[in-house]
C-alpha cells in the first residue's frame, strides 16, 4: 500500500506560500501523516488521493473553509471518496478513529470525499462529527 506522504499532502503549497508554512504547521502535518497511515494499514486499504490537505489562509478562504479550518494548521486532510467506500469503511470501524487520535466528518457532509482531522474536541464515544 501506498502511504500518504508529506509532499502530497502539502500539494506544493508551501513552496507558493512558505511565509504561512511554520515548523508547527509541518509538525501538525507529520503527526497527522502518521496517524492516517496508522488508520489505513489497520483497515488494510489503501490511502485514497489527497484532494485538499494543507491550506494556507489564502486557500482555504479561496474554497470557503472555515476560518478555523484545521487544514491551515496541518491538522485536517481530504481524500477522495467518490463512491463513499472510504467513508463506510471507517464507520465500520470507529474504534479505530479513538486509537488513532482522528475525527471523522459526517459522511453525509462531505460528499465525494472523506475527511479526517486530528483536532482538539471533548471526548466522545463516537468520533464521527458533524459541522
Amino acid at each position: 500500500m501506498t502511504p500518504l506522504t508529506l509532499k502530497a499532502y502539502l500539494m506544493g503549497r508551501h513552496k507558493l506560500y512558505s511565509e504561512d508554512y511554520t515548523l508547527d504547521v509541518r509538525a501538525n502535518a507529520e503527526n497527522l501523516i502518521k496517524r492516517v497511515n496508522n488508520l489505513f494499514i489497520a483497515l488494510k486499504h489503501p490511502v485514497p488521493e489527497v484532494t485538499s490537505g494543507w491550506r494556507p489562509a489564502a486557500i482555504n478562504a479561496k474554497v470557503g473553509g472555515s476560518k478555523k479550518s484545521l487544514h491551515m494548521m496541518g491538522r485536517a486532510v481530504d481524500l477522495a471518496d467518490s463512491e463513499g467506500t472510504t467513508k463506510i469503511l471507517i464507520a465500520e470501524h470507529p474504534s479505530l478513529l479513538r486509537d488513532f487520535g482522528l475525527w471523522m466528518e459526517d459522511p453525509d457532509s462531505t460528499p465525494g470525499w472523506c475527511h479526517l482531522d486530528c483536532g482538539i474536541r471533548s471526548e466522545r464515544l463516537i468520533r464521527i462529527f458533524k459541522p
